[in-house]
């Protein structure tokens, strides 16, 4: 990233439901609670409205907006839901690139629980990729066109994940609604080959943790690790 760069530096976790990603996004935002920091639901990303007409219109945005489509049919079945998980996380990278989590220009750190890696994943959710290398391959170049997102990966073992899921109250994940540990556990097994295939070919500038730590000490990590990868927050 250039020194002195008006784009804000955008931090996005990735990693298993249970994982810890909230919790630790909670202390790395109270830890910076001296910068200019915006915390990022996946409905603000989206904020950046945006029609086919606008990407039409770009040159750049109809590329990435192609190479979303690739990994898309790439992965079996196609159907409507997973359209929708491709178009929103299209929606991530847009509202990233045209800036519209910006404050009149003014630099930012933004933390993002929910981005374009872990949308990826929700895309792939009970569905056969057919061609890995061509579905990892639209990831990396749609990552090497963003230079302002560092990806804070959470490292955690499934029955650790497994477990979290069953204690905590909110039940928002897909996996949440499977009952049989059994099922339950082959399936985040598989999200976790899918992460790590993903972190491994697709992805340059990012931070590993591991989410056995307290949040205290990744979020200690991130921020460290943050500071050498840029210039300048």
């Amino acid at each position: 990233m250039e020194k002195n760069s008006r784009k804000p530096i955008v931090i996005e976790f990735n990693g298993l439901p249970g994982s810890g990603k909230t919790t630790t996004l909670s202390m790395l935002r109270w830890l910076l609670k001296d910068y200019e920091v915006i915390e990022l639901s996946s409905d603000s990303i989206r904020g950046s409205r945006w029609s086919y007409k606008d990407i039409l219109c770009s040159k750049e945005s109809r590329k990435i907006f192609f190479t979303f489509l690739k990994a898309f049919f790439v992965i079996s079945p196609v159907t409507w839901e997973r359209y929708k998980y491709t178009k929103r996380t299209f929606g991530y990278w847009y509202g990233i690139k045209k800036g519209s989590v910006t404050n009149h220009g003014k630099p930012r750190i933004c933390i993002l629980d929910e981005g374009i890696i872990q949308g990826f994943v929700s895309m792939a959710y009970k569905g056969t990729i057919r061609d890995k290398a061509v579905f990892l391959d639209c990831i990396r170049n749609i990552m090497e066109s963003l230079d302002n997102v560092i990806c804070v990966n959470c490292i955690t073992d499934v029955n650790v994940s497994k477990e979290r899921m069953r204690a905590r109250k909110n039940k928002w994940s897909r996996l949440d609604a499977i009952q049989d540990d059994e099922e339950l556990l082959k399936a985040l097994s598989v999200q976790k080959k899918q992460f790590e295939a993903i972190r491994k070919k697709a992805i340059s500038l990012s931070i590993s943790i591991d989410m056995n730590d307290s949040a205290e000490q990744n979020a200690k990590k991130i921020i460290k690790n943050s500071l050498e990868m840029v210039d300048t927050i």
